[in-house]
Order: C-alpha cells, then sequence, then structure tokens
C-alpha cells in the first residue's frame, strides 16, 4: 500500500496544488520580501499540507509526535494565511507546543559528551530548556532558510540520507519506513525546483519539529556519535539564524525585522549581477549551491562522527568559511553599489 501511495504520490501533488491554484487558496503573496527571490507567479504554498499528511502516513505508530507536529502544521498554516502575522505570537505559540512536547514526552538529552553543557542539563529543568532553545533554533532556523526553492528540501534530503546510512537500526526500530520517506522528499524536491509549490511556513515548522524531535532520538539512540556530528547536522539552518540575529543586535535592529542581507540572499544577489540570470535561475543556482557544500561538509563529518575534535574542525572551518563569504557578497551587494 505505501509504495503505491508513492508511485502516485506525484499526481496527488500536481493535482492538488493545481486545485489550490485554480481557486485561490494558499496562496504565495506576491509583493512579499521573499518574492524577490522567486518569481512573480502565484505559487501554492501546499507543501507543508503534503508533509503533514505523508508523514502522518507512513510514520502513522508516532502517535505522540504526529499530535504536536499537528498543532506546529496548524500555526504554520495560520502563518500562511496571514492570520498570524506577528512573529512575537507566532514565537509565543511555538514555545507553548515546543514546551508540552518536551515535558509531556520527556524529550531530553542524557549526556552531550561536552562537560560544560552536561553539567547544566543534570538538573532536568535546565534541560528541557536546553532542548526547547535547540528545537526553537532550528524550527525558526528551518523556516529562515526557505527563502530559494529547494533550499530546504534539498538540506533535510542530504541529512535524512546520512542518518539512515549511520543507523539503519534506529530508523527500522521507530521509523520503518525511511526510505519511503526520502523518496517522497525527493518528489516534492522536483515540484519545489520547477516552482510548482512552495513550502511555506507550515512546511518550514514541521521539517524543523520532525527532524529536531528525531535527531536528538538518533543521538540518543547512537552511542558512537559525537554530539558534534548533531551539531554538523543542523549547522546551516541554526547557524543563518543565530547570525542574522547577532548582527541585528550589532546595528541595533530587532531580530525580528525583516531584511535582505541573509546568507542566500546575498548569494542570490550576486549570482544575479554577476551573471544576468533571471530571478528563478538565480534562486536555483543558489540554492544548489548551498546544498552541494552542505553535501560536501556532512559527507567530511559522517567519516568519522565519533571524533568530537575531528567534528569540531569542521564546525570552525565552515563558519569561518560562511562570515568570509558572507562579508565578500556583503560588501559587493550593499558598499561597492553605492561608490
Amino acid at each position: 500500500m505505501s509504495y503505491f501511495i508513492l508511485i502516485i504520490t506525484p499526481l496527488i501533488i500536481y493535482f492538488v496544488s493545481e486545485f489550490f491554484k485554480k481557486n485561490y487558496i494558499l496562496l504565495n503573496y506576491t509583493g512579499d520580501t521573499h518574492q524577490k527571490f522567486t518569481s512573480k507567479d502565484k505559487i501554492p504554498l501546499t507543501g507543508g499540507l503534503f508533509i503533514f499528511i505523508f508523514f502522518s502516513f507512513f510514520f502513522h505508530t508516532q502517535i505522540y509526535l504526529i499530535i504536536f507536529i499537528t498543532l506546529v502544521f496548524l500555526l504554520g498554516i495560520f502563518s500562511d494565511l496571514k492570520i498570524f502575522n506577528s512573529p512575537k505570537i507566532r514565537l509565543l505559540v511555538q514555545l507553548f507546543i515546543l514546551f508540552f512536547l518536551i515535558i509531556s514526552s520527556d524529550l531530553s538529552l542524557e549526556n552531550t559528551k561536552i562537560i560544560v553543557i552536561d553539567k547544566l542539563i543534570n538538573m532536568k529543568f535546565y534541560n528541557y530548556c536546553f532542548v526547547l532553545f535547540c528545537l526553537l533554533i532550528l524550527l525558526n532556523g528551518t523556516n529562515f532558510i526557505d527563502g530559494l526553492n529547494t533550499n530546504v528540501l534539498g538540506y533535510y534530503i542530504i541529512v535524512s540520507f546520512f542518518m539512515f546510512s549511520l543507523n539503519r537500526e534506529f530508523f527500522i526500530e521507530n521509523f520503518d519506513q525511511w526510505f519511503l520517506w526520502i523518496l517522497f522528499l525527493l518528489i516534492l524536491y522536483l515540484f519545489n525546483f520547477f516552482n510548482k509549490l512552495f513550502l511555506g511556513d507550515s512546511g518550514s515548522y514541521v521539517l524543523g519539529l520532525i527532524y529536531g524531535y528525531l535527531m536528538i532520538e538518533f543521538y540518543k539512540s547512537t552511542n558512537f556519535v559525537s554530539s558534534l556530528f548533531i551539531v554538523v547536522l543542523v549547522w546551516y539552518p541554526c547557524f543563518e539564524l543565530l547570525f542574522s540575529i547577532i548582527r541585528k543586535f550589532r546595528f541595533n535592529k530587532s531580530p525580528i525585522f525583516a531584511d535582505t542581507k541573509h546568507f542566500h540572499q546575498l548569494l542570490f544577489l550576486n549570482i544575479k549581477k554577476s551573471f544576468k540570470f533571471s530571478n528563478l535561475k538565480s534562486n536555483l543556482i543558489s540554492a544548489s549551491i548551498i546544498n552541494l557544500f552542505n553535501l560536501f561538509i556532512i559527507f567530511l563529518a559522517s567519516l568519522y562522527p565519533g571524533n568530537s575534535q575531528y567534528q569540531m574542525l569542521i564546525i570552525i572551518s565552515t563558519i569561518i568559511i560562511y562570515i568570509w563569504f558572507y562579508l565578500t557578497f556583503f560588501k559587493r551587494i550593499f558598499i561597492k553599489s553605492h561608490m
């Protein structure tokens, strides 16, 4: 049954997305900031709907997780429909949802093998707070990098593959149809690549929660993996968000203030300026470059997943490369162009 559903998935996605588009249901809004980085077509924000439905179908035994995914999905839908326009309200609702998920499922870390953090999380309250912070950053970081087509889906396909290759037993026991899930994400990737659907806030929130929860359980079940390897797996969405927050504080701006100075946006603007490509072509090339870079970084990390010193070297090197390119792109777009 699962294989049959997967086979007809492209048809389901196509017809549902076309229905939404023709009936002006859950469409993106031309004129929003993110629209500068794609075409001006009206695109249905149906990615979150498909992710929610297919995850619930493939992993229906994960009832507890699905309940909280439903809540996060609804929050994302309200955001996509412009009902929850306030970032503060969305953040507050996220805090409540994640807090109750952590408390009710006792989602905690036994250790990180990092002395300073382990001393802190020995106390249950601080353990929960640490997990809450991590999930919150990943959830919003995932939404943060969803400014380019395939940027989010490509990233999590890469993460899914490497996690599965490292500990198949974990997935066989808990998420037995994980291989079909990866194939489903690949199908969704193609629709996103050809500009037939967007994830929307609902899709980003759901993927962020799924993988945040999954990585905690994966880490607890994989004793040969360093906690810093998990950091490598989530470095990109989390660092993009944290770097943006620090940058905005540095210039006395609110961290929730929207701008076009994020790394993926600067890369897009540089490619568009250098090669005079269309918005959509520049969009896809930018996302492909980022995904290829992350594929390379995670591949290197997967060679010695249990070596914390090696993982730390990768993290530091990656951050240095990120900052160097960020400053280079920023200088070219926002300084040289005004000289």
